[in-house]
């Protein structure tokens, strides 16, 4: 069934208000504690804390916007040979900040360390944090976070599991849909951009 213009404009409408909701969250929190900074008797500690709080949220703006450009452009230029174990070192690296502002567990495991493969790898490591940040989205303390990589019939796996309370069978259809999204301020284009890279 062909969409009509009136339905077409209020999805664009509901689709750029789910955008604006999720962009303001970070970067209010980002606001709120770059004011904290301007107090001059925090404490090292506190600073060093409040720094780490806005890079996180800096660093989740970052990938909303490139998810929303890879959304739109929609192909993948597969330029960089790369080993599981530079895929890996760069995903530690991209998560540093953002595991430690969330007091989580992360965990690699690389079961493939010497394959190679091709990839376009800030896209692929920003689907992977998609994956992460997900991960942290759905537990709320203790956070178990293992990101595995292994090698099966010639083909690399990457793998992120946690120990959250999982999704039942319906959510679990509906996420296939572009836009859908459990979370009240989610915009849905995470997991969209996850099956993009990975197809």
């Amino acid at each position: 069934i062909a969409s009509t213009p009136s339905q077409t404009m209020v999805e664009m409408g509901r689709m750029m208000s789910s955008l604006a909701h999720q962009i303001r969250t970070p970067l209010s929190a980002a606001m709120l504690y770059a004011s904290h900074l301007a107090t001059r008797e925090l404490t090292p500690q506190q600073t060093a804390r409040f720094s780490q709080k806005i890079l996180a949220r800096l660093n989740n703006l970052e990938q909303q916007v490139k998810d929303m450009l890879l959304f739109v452009r929609g192909d993948v230029a597969l330029s960089d040979v790369i080993t599981t174990n530079v895929l890996l070192q760069e995903i530690q690296q991209a998560a540093e900040v953002t595991i430690k502002a969330h007091g989580a567990r992360f965990t690699i495991d690389n079961f493939a360390s010497e394959e190679k493969f091709i990839c376009n790898l800030p896209i692929l490591v920003g689907a992977i944090m998609n994956l992460i940040n997900n991960s942290l989205q759905a537990t709320s303390k203790n956070t178990r976070i293992t990101l595995a990589c292994s090698c099966e019939d010639k083909r690399i796996f990457i793998r992120v599991t946690d120990n959250g309370p999982g999704m039942d069978a319906v959510t679990l259809e509906k996420i296939q849909d572009a836009f859908f999204t459990s979370k009240p301020q989610g915009t849905g284009l995470g997991l969209a951009v996850v099956r993009a890279v990975a197809n």
